[in-house]
């Protein structure tokens, strides 16, 4: 082989090496993607004899198709990289002698992601498909959306992903970034940026119900009486949700029959939920759908409410 063949030939390899590690062949394709499609025909006996060389441009369609002119359209959505060249190589097997494939990407198709809560600009954004670094969750919060409102929970964001919650803790407190939660996003991935609640929740059968600011010192029977107390119309059991996050986590206890107060006492936290059912309401079931309904009224925008449900049935 001569020097001239040789040289060829290093340069090609190094050519494809190169590419090999430019490329990530793992990538899926989809409509909006524009490719760089080089077709080589390698022939080579005792020397390298012919190098041919030949660029295809193309962006694949809306239904999934790329034209290739040798032959005609070819379905390329939901293929990777990898997948589309064997398939080409395939092909060309019947046209030229050792075909080589090199795939670029020239051009990303856009996904959509959604950013709803508590930053200071929600909405829709359409962000490329290639760019890890676009498609990171620190980057949609903070970079696309503008960052946090001042009442976001930094330290539980959640990302609603095909029916599924992933929860994200992108700072703990105080700011400090934790860079192994900043997850990569996904197409039509719902990013919903929660409210920091720190208040308790007196709910149902007592004198003046709603939200009274968390005490560490303070007890149920603390709270319960800065309620009002609970009224005659109140059963004789109340239900305790103490963990936000955990839906399971409630305590059923009962009321001195005389006072009207707790027999035993539990701990609170923030965003504990008290919830005194009337005297009729015997179904302990049914105080617990109430219960995880008014969690899931603080802990997601309204207008998810129905959605998330309808995706968990």
């Amino acid at each position: 082989m001569g020097d001239i063949s040789i040289k060829k030939l290093v340069i090609v390899l190094c050519f494809f090496m190169i590419s090999c590690f430019a490329v990530d062949d793992s990538y899926v394709l989809g409509p909006g993607d524009t490719l760089d499609i080089y077709v080589y025909s390698l022939n080579m006996a005792n020397e390298l004899e012919k190098v041919h060389k030949k660029k295809i441009h193309e962006k694949i369609s809306n239904n999934g198709f790329i034209n290739i002119p040798a032959f005609g359209l070819l379905k390329a959505e939901k293929l990777s990289i990898a997948e589309l060249k064997a398939m080409l190589i395939e092909r060309y097997n019947e046209l030229v002698p050792v075909p080589v494939i090199k795939i670029s990407l020239y051009g990303a198709k856009e996904i959509p992601i959604y950013v709803m809560g508590e930053v200071m600009r929600p909405g829709l954004y359409m962000l490329s498909d290639k760019d890890l670094t676009e498609k990171s969750i620190y980057n949609v919060v903070i970079q696309e959306a503008r960052g946090f409102t001042q009442k976001a929970d930094k330290s539980d964001v959640v990302v609603n992903r095909n029916g599924k919650k992933i929860h994200v803790t992108l700072f703990d407190r105080p700011e400090t970034f934790r860079l192994s939660e900043n997850i990569v996003l996904q197409r039509d991935d719902v990013v919903v940026v929660a409210a920091v609640i720190t208040d308790i929740y007196i709910m149902g059968q007592v004198k003046y119900p709603g939200s009274y600011p968390y005490l560490p010192e303070a007890t149920l029977m603390d709270y319960i009486l800065r309620a009002g107390g609970i009224q005659d119309s109140g059963a004789d059991e109340i239900g305790v949700m103490t963990s936000f996050k955990d839906r399971n986590n409630v305590h059923i206890i009962k009321l001195d029959p005389r006072l009207r107060l707790p027999v035993e006492d539990v701990k609170l936290s923030p965003k504990s939920i008290v919830y005194v059912p009337k005297g009729f309401l015997a179904s302990w079931e049914d105080v617990l759908r109430l219960m995880q309904n008014v969690r899931d009224t603080f802990v997601y925008p309204n207008e998810l409410i129905e959605t998330i449900r309808t995706q968990g049935e």
